[in-house]
C-alpha cells in the first residue's frame, strides 16, 4: 500500500506537469512557473513628496544677504582658495572682526598656524570680539575632534543663523585627495548651512598653475561642485614686503557679487582699494619674469649708461657670448617696456624709424604709468 500510494503520487505529479502552460523562448520551449511570490507596491508618490519644501522649512532661509560686504553671502558654503602666504588669513581676520560689529557670532577655527603665530591670532580675536579655536593647543585634541561636533551640530535640532564658522585651512579637516569622505565632510556643512550657518573655508592651491597661468586648487574635483561660491585670492608682492591681493571670483551662487582688491602691509594692516586691480595679470607678468630673468638682467646691465635698440642688445650679447637671439630680445625688451607692461622694467623711446630704444625708467614715472 505504501509502494502504490508513492506511485500514485508521482503519477499525479506527472500530470501536473503535463497540464502546466509551455512558453516559447526563442526554439525552446520551457514550462511557466507558478508565481510564488507577489511583487511588493512601494507608495513612490509618499516617498518623493517626503523631500519636498515645505513652509516649515522655508520659515528659517531668507533671501540673499551678504554678511561682508559684496563677497561673503550669509548661509552659504564659501571656499577662498589661496597660495600659502597668499593673504588668505590676513584678510578673513579683518573680515570677523567687521562682521562682529554686525552682529554675527564668529567661531574661528585655526590648525594651520604654528603656536607663535597663534599669540597674535588670540590677541586679534580678544580685541575684536570673536573666538578663535585652536584643539593642537590642547592635549590629545586635533581637528578631527572639530570634525565630531560639527557632525553632532549638523544633525541636531538647531537654528544657526546668525553664526559664522570659518575652518583654516580645509585639508586639516576634509580628506582633500578622497572623494568618499571629502563628500561626507562636504555633505555634512551643507547641511550647518541649511539650519542658518555661514561656512567659510579657507584653501591652499596646488603649487604649479594651470596652462594659462590661472591658479589651482589642492584636491579632487568635486570641491568646486559642493561650495556655493569659489573664489581665488591672487597676490602679488610688492618691493617693501607688502602685498596687492585681488580676488578672482571662480563659482558664485549669488547674484551681485564683485570682486574687491586689497593692500596688505608688512605688519598685517588690511585696507581695501576703492578701485579693483586685476592682479591675475600682474601674477601671470611675475611668473613670465621668472622665466625670463637672465636676459632681463643683461638688458638691465646693457642699457645702464645709456638707452639701446634691439639690434645694439643683441651685438652686445653676441660679443659675450650669451645664448641670446634677436627675436627673443626683442620679445622680452618689448614685454616689460613702459608701451606694453603694467609694471615696466624699462622705457621704451620711439626712435620713428617704426622702432624703439630702452632705456632706464624713473621710480616717479612708474608710478604715472600705475596711476594711468
Amino acid at each position: 500500500m505504501v509502494n502504490s500510494g508513492k506511485a500514485l503520487l508521482k503519477s499525479e505529479a506527472r500530470q501536473a506537469l503535463a497540464n502546466r502552460p509551455m512558453v516559447n523562448i526563442g526554439l525552446a520551449q520551457v514550462q511557466e512557473m507558478p508565481n510564488t511570490s507577489a511583487k511588493k507596491k512601494i507608495d513612490w508618490r509618499a516617498d518623493l513628496s517626503g523631500l519636498s519644501t515645505t513652509e516649515e522649512l522655508m520659515k528659517d532661509i531668507s533671501d540673499i544677504q551678504f554678511c561682508w560686504m559684496r563677497l561673503l553671502v550669509q548661509g552659504h558654503l564659501t571656499v577662498i582658495v589661496a597660495k600659502g602666504n597668499g593673504g588668505k588669513t590676513t584678510v578673513m581676520i579683518q573680515a570677523c572682526a567687521e562682521m562682529v560689529k554686525e552682529d554675527y557670532e564668529i567661531f574661528y577655527v585655526n590648525v594651520d598656524a604654528s603656536a607663535d603665530q597663534l599669540k597674535g591670532y588670540h590677541d586679534h580675536a580678544r580685541e575684536n570680539g570673536y573666538t578663535l579655536l585652536a584643539p593642537d593647543l590642547h592635549v590629545g585634541k586635533s581637528a578631527n575632534d572639530v570634525v565630531e561636533m560639527l557632525f553632532r551640530m549638523s544633525k541636531a535640532d538647531e537654528n544657526y543663523a546668525g553664526t559664522v564658522l570659518v575652518l583654516d585651512t580645509l585639508k586639516k579637516f576634509a580628506e582633500m585627495m578622497n572623494k568618499k569622505l571629502a563628500k561626507d565632510f562636504y555633505s555634512m556643512l551643507r547641511s550647518l548651512t541649511a539650519k542658518g550657518m555661514t561656512v567659510i573655508c579657507l584653501a591652499h592651491t596646488n603649487k604649479y598653475d594651470d596652462k594659462d597661468g590661472k591658479p589651482i586648487f589642492e584636491g579632487v574635483g568635486d570641491l568646486r561642485n559642493d561650495f556655493d561660491e569659489l573664489m581665488y585670492f591672487i597676490p602679488v608682492k610688492n618691493d617693501d614686503g607688502s602685498l596687492v591681493v585681488s580676488t578672482l571670483l571662480d563659482k558664485i551662487r549669488a547674484t551681485g557679487m564683485m570682486n574687491y582688491t586689497f593692500d596688505i602691509t608688512k605688519d598685517r594692516q588690511v585696507t581695501t582699494r576703492d578701485k579693483f586691480e586685476d592682479t591675475m595679470s600682474l601674477h601671470q607678468i611675475q611668473a613670465a619674469m621668472e622665466v625670463d630673468r637672465e636676459l632681463i638682467d643683461f638688458i638691465f646691465d646693457s642699457i645702464t649708461m645709456t638707452s639701446k635698440s634691439i639690434n645694439e642688445i643683441y651685438e652686445e650679447a653676441k660679443s659675450q657670448g650669451m645664448p641670446f637671439g634677436r627675436d627673443k630680445i626683442r620679445r622680452v625688451a618689448t614685454a616689460y617696456s613702459s608701451d606694453k607692461c603694467k609694471q615696466p622694467l624699462w622705457l621704451a623711446i620711439a626712435t620713428g624709424r617704426n622702432g624703439s630704444r630702452y632705456g632706464l625708467i624713473t621710480d616717479a614715472y612708474k608710478e604715472e604709468l600705475s596711476r594711468k
